[in-house]
């Protein structure tokens, strides 16, 4: 399914209510659906600067083995 981002921004809006940053960079996260609407969106941070620096989107990768 189509996965969205936004980097860099005071404010942001998927089109489900607007996110507002809480400090100096804060990662805003959206899923949306194959027609492009909103399902969800958070903001995750905190007054300090936030990154991503790995992401895995999809499912779970199997483990090799019995």
């Amino acid at each position: 399914m189509p996965h969205g981002r936004a980097l860099r921004c005071d404010t942001t809006n998927f089109g489900n209510g607007a996110l507002v940053s809480a400090g100096k960079a804060d990662v805003f996260l959206a899923r949306l659906d194959p027609k492009g609407t909103t399902v969800w969106s958070q903001r995750f941070g905190d007054a300090e600067g936030q990154q991503i620096r790995d992401m895995t989107i999809g499912r779970r990768p199997r483990r090799a083995g019995p």
